[in-house]
């Protein structure tokens, strides 16, 4: 989009009433200039966030990601959900289906304001990007466009549950200050949220005493605190998921209303990360299974792409392309949507994922999932902690392993959404807590990309507990990379039938009660699952190591709560234990051909 360059924001805030008579609070920035923008109309497309984190602070500063959309000529709104910051309401459960209808009449109300051109594009980051789809779901037509960031496609795998884990680590004191901010008290939130301490949620203007925010605030009151909406959840269907929008008031999934038709219709840009919990995974069976226009990145980035989480780099570098370029890229993405005259261009029918491979640092682009040129190779655990490509040959092997729960991922892992910093570091130390099984170093370089998929012929002293495998990298000079992880809450092992909801890539598990599945106490199972995709190059020389574990201190709820917990793998021709690997081996010409690159960045 070409702009005046002399754009400055004015901003306003009201309220607008909901069809139930709840009041939404919404700050709108309007881009200004000495001479209006270059299109000589004073009216502009308007992008949409409806915020569970205060659509701004009393006193403070306007975020800089809205002045960036806003200098480059579009009407920014942030809007409190209901329930949160200056709105009315409760919220009886996160992103409940009472909360997801609101966003169609907001959208309506902007379209039809006199400094919009018809044109609204939902967007948003963590919360924010979620709320950006819920708002394609039955969107009126204005919404011509969304622009998901980061978003949770299965709110129970792929952030709250990952393999039916509870990732408490993260929720405890995410809930806990979500709730703080709720109440307009954060003098005491916790550290987590620190940039949040001290202060309050700003009134919209025509609240001159405060009397309205105090109105809102006393019926924020009546909300459930995440931890009494998590407490004696184990089970999917525990959280009551609403199929469908009946007022219920529970959590609704993006995964479960994919059949809806104006999801099928609106373009959407969706952006994810390897390292940030399960967004990539998201992103990737969203893509695989809709035919809906739509463009998804997934890089090595930060929750939110402010810095680079490349394995093979040093920790907390900027993010390529730098935040503020993100936006302009998005800006000059949807730069047609600036004159209502004019057909969308074709990048808005677009249908690609492009992907980024560490260690080769380029990004690619595909259909498909995994790229058709990846084959899979299943490495196999044998004696002498070795991987491998021959499977056993002897009749019997096994290895025990007592769980230690000391052993965790570090500070800085993909689980905790609220550390800016993802960087696992050398886990050559933590590996001594783990069971491990390490290949020969590899005759020449190979790029893995796709989903990892782990077999386990597994025995346990306990009826529950977890499993977690991670995929690694040795180093010849010994140094442990970690390339993903993935992991199973042993009582959700059995293997559905059932057609999965969306695109999964291994053993397809329901998480629910009715498949609940016990261990047999010391007899040998089967427990398979797939691990967190990835796109890596790993050099030549290098080794693959596979490290087993049963608890992760740092993300996950302990399991069993008390007690000692033995597995046993078992490891020889009648029982075997295996992870399928998708890759390909590079040769020199593969290591130079750039033929297939591409910059998902450039218009």
């Amino acid at each position: 989009m070409h702009c005046d360059s002399h754009i400055t924001p004015s901003s306003f805030s009201v309220y607008i009433p909901m069809p139930d008579g709840i009041k939404i609070a919404v700050d709108i920035w309007l881009p200004q200039t000495l001479t209006g923008i270059s299109n000589g109309k004073n009216r502009f497309p308007v992008a949409v966030e409806f915020t569970r984190y205060w659509r701004i602070a009393e006193e403070r500063p306007t975020k800089e990601r809205v002045l960036r959309l806003v200098e480059q000529g579009f009407a920014h709104a942030v809007v409190d959900c209901r329930g949160s910051g200056a709105s009315f309401g409760m919220r009886t459960a996160e992103q409940s289906d009472i909360e997801i209808k609101d966003f169609a009449t907001v959208i309506d109300w902007l379209a039809e304001q006199p400094w919009c051109n018809g044109n609204v594009i939902s967007m948003g980051t963590s919360y924010s990007a979620n709320t950006a789809e819920y708002a394609m779901f039955d969107a009126p037509l204005a919404l011509k466009a969304a622009i998901p960031r980061f978003s949770d496609f299965d709110i129970y795998t792929t952030i709250t549950f990952p393999g039916g884990l509870l990732n408490n680590g993260f929720l405890k004191p995410w809930g806990e200050g979500v709730y703080a901010m709720d109440m307009n008290q954060t003098d005491d939130i916790n550290t987590d949220w620190e940039d949040y301490r001290g202060l309050r949620v700003k009134p919209v203007d025509e609240d001159t005493d405060k009397a309205l925010l105090r109105q809102a605030v006393a019926e924020h009151q009546n909300n459930v605190p995440l931890v009494e909406q998590l407490e004696s959840k184990v089970y999917r269907d525990d959280f009551e998921l609403a199929d469908g929008f009946n007022d219920s008031g529970h959590s609704m999934s993006p995964h479960l209303l994919q059949h809806n038709q104006r999801l099928q219709q609106v373009f959407s840009y969706h952006w994810a990360s390897f390292t940030d919990a399960g967004t990539a995974s998201g992103a990737i069976a969203r893509f695989m299974g809709s035919t809906a226009p739509m463009r998804v990145v997934i890089g090595y980035w930060s929750h939110g792409a402010e810095l680079d989480t490349n394995p093979f780099k040093s920790m907390g570098g900027d993010a390529t392309p730098s935040f503020e370029d993100q936006h302009r890229h998005i800006a000059d993405y949807l730069s047609q949507l600036s004159s209502p005259d004019k057909e969308s261009p074709d990048r808005l029918n677009e249908r690609a994922l492009y992907y980024f491979t560490a260690g080769e640092d380029v990004w690619k682009k595909t259909q498909n999932w995994p790229p058709k040129e990846m084959t899979t190779e299943r490495w196999y655990l044998s004696s002498n902690a070795r991987l491998g490509l021959d499977p056993p040959q002897n009749s019997n092997g096994s290895d025990q392993y007592q769980v230690d729960f000391d052993a965790g991922t570090g500070l800085y892992t993909r689980w905790d959404q609220m550390e800016k910093i993802v960087h696992y570091g050398d886990r050559a130390d933590a590996d001594k807590q783990l069971l491990t099984y390490t290949s020969k170093p590899l005759p020449q370089a190979a790029e893995i990309t796709g989903h990892p998929v782990v077999h386990l012929q597994l025995a346990s002293t306990r009826a529950d507990g977890a499993v977690i495998v991670y995929l690694e990298t040795v180093a010849p000079d010994g140094q442990v990379t970690l390339l993903t992880e993935g992991g199973l809450r042993l009582i959700h092992r059995k293997v559905s039938n059932e057609k999965p909801p969306y695109s999964h890539f291994g053993p397809y598990h329901t998480f629910e009660k009715k498949d609940a599945l016990p261990m047999p106490i010391g007899e040998r199972v089967e427990v398979g699952f797939e691990c967190l995709p990835l796109s890596m190059r790993i050099p030549e020389g290098h080794a693959l190591r596979i490290a087993i574990g049963g608890h992760d201190k740092d993300c996950f709820d302990r399991l069993p709560e008390t007690g000692d917990v033995s597995l046993t793998v078992y490891r020889h021709k009648n029982a075997l234990s295996f992870i399928d690997i998708p890759l390909r081996y590079l040769d020199k010409a593969a290591l130079v051909d750039t033929s297939a690159t591409v910059n998902p960045f450039t218009i």
